[in-house]
């Protein structure tokens, strides 16, 4: 073997799993320098992982130019690997657990976001006290341990707010209180009371925030109507108007891309087409029902695979939980995909084309119960993971009537083969954490970095890192 040319050996190692090339490695000093080598690590990575729509943490936002070394490379591959292994075994057990505690120990989390883009290690956090409407905004560093604080604020009076899904350097959370003030951070402040800065206020009064996502603001009005807000655009309006036929509904959360809004209410799920120049009035121009009233309802758009075409519309995963005819929904939880529609183009003569199907494709369903008045809360990564908090602990506590499972199951798949397959229904198909009492109250979910956030009714965080 040592008589073998590097050129041959390097066209052996493309058969060879992760451990079998750590193996091989050992073998002998040929082996040794020829597995050291920039190219080898750098097949692995797109082979096994980016070309599969494998998240890599740590890679977002990196370009594969002459920067990164061999072991760059490598450590890359080794992190991927954990946590592939790691995120889609039954028990996944994280690598570290973080703890932080909001301002002010009595307040509960009421929201976590992660946020999109800048090396994926800053959490948002917003917190308050159940029926006083003041509430304490701050962003912690999640790359420490444990995690700082680097931006903190407190708003009095709020009504409503929602976090920018999208990366933003200008518009970080939406929020309303006596006004409405789009947010920004600013992360070279030492300061955290004054590292969160207002860009900008709505010139209007409005009657609460729906979502932003990067410059599209979502609020609405009386009668449930949604107005559409570009930030860039001398916050220009326009109205997302449902038929009048239909009674109004309070919309769960709506999404922007590109030139469409996807709009999600208990009953229905509306997409409009924003024109340009944009109307001051626009309906849907396809609609769906679902089959029963939603009782909650989360979404994330896929993150695209390697070679995507840039103006390709990602699929949007949903996870819907319906409600039932009692106050109490069922316990079930409903997989959805929304698919992009093939016949949409970007040619001027598809106006009126909806870019995405007319119906979501139920692909399968989750058991996951639910006790009377129990706290639940759903989420959806960019990479297509589920997590939820249910509270099936039956199989931990024997005969306890109390206590909380976090749950997931990662949603991505390769869409077109499931196009075939007859609807699954199954359980979770990982446990992350349970526990005996029931003070969670909320979830986010980080799956390009293998992160789950979990938000308590006593302000604490907890946060599990898989990578």
């Amino acid at each position: 073997m040592d008589s073998l040319p590097d050129d041959v050996l390097l066209s052996m190692i493309r058969y060879l799993l992760i451990p079998d090339i750590l193996n091989f490695r050992q073998t002998c000093k040929q082996f040794y320098s020829v597995t050291h080598l920039r190219n080898v690590w750098h097949s692995v990575l797109c082979d096994c992982f980016l070309d599969q729509g494998i998240p890599v943490p740590g890679l977002a936002q990196r370009c594969l130019d002459d920067s990164l070394t061999a072991q760059d490379f490598e450590r890359f591959v080794s992190k991927a690997f954990r946590l592939h292994r790691s995120w889609n075994s039954a028990a996944p057990s994280p690598a570290r657990t973080l703890r932080a505690q909001a301002s002010h120990g009595q307040l509960g989390i009421i929201a976590l976001h992660f946020l999109p883009g800048r090396g994926h290690k800053w959490l948002m956090s917003l917190a308050g006290d159940e029926g006083v409407p003041d509430r304490t905004l701050q962003c912690w560093d999640i790359e420490t341990s444990p995690p700082v604080c680097v931006a903190s604020r407190e708003f009095p009076g709020v009504v409503s707010f929602a976090f920018n899904t999208e990366l933003s350097e200008t518009a970080v959370i939406a929020i309303q209180s006596h006004r409405t003030h789009i947010l920004t951070i600013d992360f070279h402040n030492t300061d955290p009371a004054s590292a969160f800065t207002t860009t900008s206020t709505l010139s209007t009064e409005t009657e609460g925030i729906n979502s932003l996502t990067g410059s599209n603001l979502i609020t609405y009005g009386g009668d449930q109507r949604l107005y559409l807000w570009d930030l860039e655009n001398s916050q220009s309006k326009v109205e997302l108007r449902m038929p009048s036929d239909r009674p109004p509904e309070t919309p769960y959360k709506t999404t922007v891309y590109k030139d469409f809004a996807v709009v999600f209410k208990p009953g229905t799920l509306d997409i409009y087409h924003i024109k340009s120049p944009r109307d001051s009035i626009i309906y849907p121009i396809t609609s769906h029902g679902w089959p029963w009233k939603a009782f909650s309802l989360s979404f994330s758009f896929q993150a695209p695979r390697r070679f995507a075409q840039l103006n390709d519309y990602p699929p949007i995963n949903i996870l819907v939980r319906f409600g039932s005819h009692f106050p109490w929904p069922i316990n079930l939880l409903h997989q959805y995909v929304l698919q992009p529609n093939p016949l949409h183009g970007e040619s001027s003569s598809n106006i009126g084309i909806s870019a995405y199907s007319t119906s979501p494709q139920l692909i399968r369903t989750m058991a996951s119960p639910m006790r009377l008045f129990s706290k639940s809360h759903t989420a959806v990564g960019s990479r297509g993971t589920a997590v939820w908090i249910d509270s099936h602990t039956e199989d931990y506590f024997a005969g306890s009537g109390q206590g909380q499972r976090l749950a997931g199951s990662p949603l991505s798949m390769d869409l077109a083969k499931n196009l075939e397959l007859e609807i699954e229904s199954v359980a979770a198909s990982a446990v992350y954490d349970y526990q005996e009492e029931e003070g969670w109250v909320h979830v986010s979910v980080d799956d390009e970095e293998g992160r789950i956030a979990i938000g308590c009714d006593d302000g604490k965080i907890i946060i599990f890192d898989y990578a």
